[in-house]
């Protein structure tokens, strides 16, 4: 998965013109997977106070295909009300941001196949007015998880928990 991905060639017509752009991939349908999200949140709400959570500190963060899910889930669910969300190596072309939209932490290396150069997400949550941080690794490949040695990538979780302590979404409320 680390190894760089370079696009196809330009295809040319006979006149040596290049030929539109091919259609872009459609999209996914990822309804099944936004009701196990939201089922999942659900039962946190239902089970909060059994299991000492703070409702009001609820996020989602998803690595990969988990980061389109995250990011799915912020732009679609009419139940959830996350916190803040983390897509990390994820898709960043540009997206129409919900109102409301919690707080990101995005995470992506320069030699992620699905980087190609792209601020557009970053740049949507940016022009929305909602807090974003993001950090572009210069190495890391795509799936660089929590151990990969020798890499800038191999240190964002502990950018991940600052981020999370700085805002306030891990001290308790007071008394609690």
């Amino acid at each position: 998965m680390n190894r760089p991905r370079t696009p196809p060639p330009a295809e040319t017509s006979e006149e040596g013109e290049e030929a539109a752009a091919p259609p872009r991939r459609p999209r996914w349908d990822l309804s099944n997977q936004l009701e196990d999200a939201e089922a999942a949140y659900a039962m946190i709400l239902d089970r909060a106070e059994e299991w000492g959570v703070d409702t009001d500190r609820i996020g989602m963060i998803g690595f990969s295909a988990g980061a389109g899910l995250t990011m799915h889930s912020t732009m679609n669910s009419e139940t959830m009300k996350l916190a803040f969300i983390g897509p990390i190596y994820g898709g960043m072309g540009p997206v129409e941001v919900p109102e409301g939209a919690p707080p990101m932490f995005a995470v992506i290396a320069t030699d992620d196949f699905l980087f190609r150069g792209q601020f557009g997400v970053i740049d949507s949550w940016y022009k929305a007015g909602i807090p974003v941080e993001f950090h572009l690794y210069q190495n890391g490949g795509h799936g660089f998880g929590l151990g990969n040695p020798n890499r800038t990538s191999n240190r964002w979780f502990d950018a991940f928990i600052h981020w999370l302590d700085v805002n306030g979404f891990l001290a308790a409320k007071s008394g609690e």
